[in-house]
């Protein structure tokens, strides 16, 4: 007999072979809006801004939150992501827990309402199988001329895989390697979490040696950690404090991850787990090319929600966003960085 206990079992199944059957195959969505052309994005008019030749790039990264297995306000949450950049006026976007739902790809999504490309890779879940998946996404303004995706080790369970988007870009000042990531939440996780980065940074060496590259995502550790330890020390630069240290200052401007709940009545963010790093972007000199012009955060206020009765807010995500802007210094492109 067909009831609740047998559906339940027969989800069960469905969502345990999802979650294997994404970790054995890679799913990449790429998707190009057509008011970009390869040959506008040879012009820094096009994307890159700056005066007297110099240039500027502006990146942002948001962990949105999907929200499974509700999806609450699913659109409405998604809009006012769509808002917030069209404000930022960013150049590439990095996102982490980009889902798709019954067929509707959140980065897709978004990217075509601001007119961007978008990549896509899954690391959980499985669209076809149990409706959901969710991933990692850059979205772009320039063209997509390269994409690698990785799987992180170690796996941190069955039920759980992290992964790396890589994707390079045709910029104004040359190629650029762009990677997306998102490593294991737990908070006992800090050992796995060490192996993971050190995976992380060994796949990056391998894969770009010493190109140019932006390393952006949600690594679940603070500036604390072992974990961010490594990365720095592997000559990883963390925008945010060297934003800082060019104002006079050493704390870092704000923490990314605190909202307990996305019907808490405030947010409180209490610590800093979300980054964006990047590596050979100095010429042969000791000087840099680029420096950190800009860095600051945004946390899209709340939508309603009706929930027993009454209309509370509902937040967007439990992340603030990363915004940060890098400067053409000594007029020295991504193509011509001393290796």
């Amino acid at each position: 007999m067909w009831n609740r206990y047998s559906a339940g079992l027969l989800f069960t199944f469905l969502f345990s072979l999802s979650f294997l059957s994404c970790g054995l195959t890679n799913r990449i969505i790429v998707k190009a809006s057509g008011r970009l052309s390869p040959t506008s994005l040879l012009s820094p008019a096009s994307g890159l801004s700056g005066s007297a030749g110099k240039l500027s790039l502006t990146v942002v990264d948001y962990n949105m939150d999907h929200n499974w297995p509700k999806f609450l306000l699913r659109r409405e949450r998604m809009d006012t992501i769509v808002r917030e950049l069209r404000r930022i006026n960013p150049d590439i976007v990095f996102l982490q827990e980009a889902s798709i739902v019954k067929g509707d790809n959140a980065a897709e999504y978004i990217a075509g309402k601001i007119g961007f490309n978008s990549v896509y890779a899954r690391a959980n879940g499985n669209a076809g199988l149990i409706g959901f998946e969710e991933g990692e996404a850059v979205i772009t303004r320039f063209s997509v001329i390269g994409i690698k995706v990785h799987r992180l080790k170690p796996k941190p369970g069955f039920f759980e895989n992290r992964i790396c988007l890589r994707a390079t870009l045709n910029t104004p000042a040359g190629p650029l390697n762009v990677y997306c990531t998102h490593f294991s939440h737990k908070e006992e996780r800090d050992a796995l979490r060490y192996k993971q980065a050190g995976d992380l940074l060994r796949f990056i060496k391998s894969d770009s040696g010493q190109m140019p590259l932006i390393l952006a995502g949600d690594f679940n550790s603070t500036p604390l950690s072992d974990v961010y330890g490594l990365i720095k020390s592997s000559g990883f630069l963390d925008a945010a404090l060297l934003f800082n240290s060019g104002k006079g200052g050493t704390e870092v401007p704000f923490y990314t991850s605190g909202v307990d709940s996305l019907r808490d009545t405030a947010a409180k963010p209490d610590k800093r787990i979300d980054y964006i790093f990047f590596k050979s972007l100095n010429g042969g000199s000791g000087s840099y090319s680029w420096e950190v012009s800009d860095y600051y955060g945004f946390l899209p206020d709340p939508v309603k929600l009706k929930y027993k009765g009454n209309m509370v807010p509902f937040w967007i995500s439990d992340h603030v966003g990363i915004v940060l802007t890098l400067r053409e210094v000594n007029a020295m492109r991504f193509g011509n960085v001393v290796r």
